[in-house]
């Protein structure tokens, strides 16, 4: 078994590099043919990639979550793909994100966090996220946003 701080640098090896669709499904599908069998580093380069698409390239998110369930389901997610802006490059990460996003993780392995702590921890790593990322990305978005966005999706 590798060390935190082996698992820490793994996961920082993979973490600025964006998967492909097809390396998360293939991911995806091997994690769950292994299931308690699979190894470390798939679980790493699994999280890494979900990570990434979720600090770093926040608009793939939809693409990179659908992967994940072909991967582990074997078939597509029953919905339209969600568009993506024409640029959706990934940014480099804020000085500091994965320090803190580390601490969530070592936090949580040692059982000191309950769902709802890990859910507001998280979601403060939104406070290491850039004012160029909008309200979504900079953990900015309030109660009353999230009620009209949804209510625009209805119309």
């Amino acid at each position: 078994m590798m060390d935190r701080d082996a698992l820490k640098a793994l996961f920082l090896s993979q973490v600025s590099t964006p998967s492909t669709t097809s390396t998360v499904e293939r991911l995806a599908k091997q994690l769950n043919a292994a299931g308690k069998h699979a190894t470390v580093e798939q679980r790493i380069e699994l999280a890494s990639a979900l990570a990434h698409a979720a600090f770093l390239a926040p608009d793939r998110i939809a693409e990179v979550y659908d992967a994940v369930t072909l991967g582990w389901r074997g078939d597509h997610v029953n919905a339209e793909p969600i568009a993506t802006l024409p640029d959706n490059a990934s940014e480099p990460a804020p000085e500091g994100l994965w320090d803190a996003y580390w601490a969530v993780v070592e936090d949580a392995v040692d059982g000191k966090l309950d769902a709802l702590a890990i859910t507001e921890r998280t979601a403060a790593l939104g406070q290491w996220m850039p004012e160029s990322r909008g309200s979504f990305g900079n953990g900015k978005l309030d109660a009353l946003a999230i009620t009209e966005r949804t209510a625009a999706l209805g119309q």
